[in-house]
C-alpha cells in the first residue's frame, strides 16, 4: 500500500519531500502547496497530526524528564520549553508497568511521581502547588500513591514529607538515593545534634534542620522535645533570637 502511494505522490510532485525528511511516510504540510495537502486529506491518502501540548506535556513526564515549561505563553500562543537530557527508560518502564494496573495513574500522581524523581522528598503544599489544586488534593494524591506503595510518609501533620518507597528506587536503580531520601532515625538525629553543640557550643533551629534534613518545624519539635528529655536548654529570646545549648547534667 505504501509503495502505490508513494508512486502516486512521485506523479503529483510531492515524492521529493519525502526523500528530503528521509522518512517516506512522513511528509512536512509547510513544505506542500496548501492546496495540495488539503487534496490529499480529503480523498483520504494522509493524515495530519503531531505532538500536541498534552502529548508533549505527557511525553516529558512519562520518559523521566523535568515537566514542560509553558510560563511564556499569552494570548498569542503557547510557549513551551522542554529541558534537555537523556531519558530515563527505567522511570518509562516503571510508569508503563503502573498504568497497567486498575486504576491507572492520575495526571496529578504521575506529575507527583515525576517531581520526587527529581527532588528527593516533597511535602503536600509543594504538590499542591505543581497540581495548581490546594494544599488538601496535593496531600490526597501523596496518601493515594503512599497506599498504591509507590511512597513512604514520615513525620506528622505539617512536618509530614513524602519520599519514594524502598522497591521503587530498587527499580529506577537508585539505591543510595533511599538511604539519603529517608533522612535518619530519631536517636541517630539526636546524637547528632549533640555532637554539633559539643563542637559549636550551641545550635539553632535552622542549624538543626539542616544537620537532619529536616524541615524547620520538625526541627524545633524535636529539640524541644529534647529540652523535655532534659538533653538540651534553650537560651537566647525566642523565637528568632533562640538557640539550644547542653542541659547541665547531659
Amino acid at each position: 500500500m505504501m509503495d502505490q502511494l508513494y508512486k502516486f505522490l512521485e506523479r503529483i510532485k510531492v515524492a521529493p519531500w519525502l526523500d528530503k525528511n528521509k522518512n517516506r511516510h512522513l511528509i512536512n504540510s509547510t513544505l506542500v502547496n496548501k492546496g495540495m495537502f488539503c487534496y490529499l486529506q480529503n480523498i483520504t491518502c494522509i493524515l495530519k497530526t503531531g505532538r500536541g501540548v498534552d502529548k508533549i506535556f505527557m511525553g516529558q513526564l512519562y520518559y523521566g524528564r523535568p515537566i514542560p515549561d509553558y510560563t511564556r505563553s499569552d494570548n498569542e500562543g503557547v510557549r513551551v520549553i522542554l529541558r534537555g537530557g537523556e531519558a530515563s527508560l527505567e522511570f518509562a518502564a516503571f510508569a508503563y508497568e503502573q498504568n497497567k494496573l486498575q486504576p491507572p495513574l492520575s495526571l496529578d500522581e504521575l506529575l507527583a511521581l515525576n517531581h520526587l524523581f527529581f527532588e528527593r522528598r516533597v511535602d503536600s503544599k509543594s504538590i499542591g502547588k505543581l497540581i495548581q489544586k490546594g494544599t488538601t488534593e496535593g496531600h490526597a494524591v501523596l496518601e493515594r500513591l503512599v497506599e498504591r506503595g509507590l511512597l513512604q510518609s514520615k513525620g506528622e501533620k505539617r512536618g509530614r514529607v513524602y519520599h519514594l518507597a524502598a522497591p521503587i528506587y530498587a527499580k529506577l536503580g537508585l539505591q543510595r538515593e533511599y538511604v539519603r531520601s529517608r533522612g535518619f532515625e530519631p536517636l541517630q538525629q539526636e546524637q547528632m545534634i549533640l555532637q554539633y553543640i559539643d563542637a559549636h557550643g550551641k545550635i539553632t533551629r535552622a542549624e538543626a534542620s539542616s544537620l537532619c534534613m529536616i524541615t524547620v518545624y520538625q526541627a524545633s519539635k524535636k529539640l524541644k522535645r529534647m529540652c523535655g528529655k532534659g538533653l538540651l536548654k534553650m537560651a537566647g529570646k525566642p523565637p528568632k533570637g533562640a538557640y539550644y545549648i547542653r542541659a547541665k547534667n547531659s
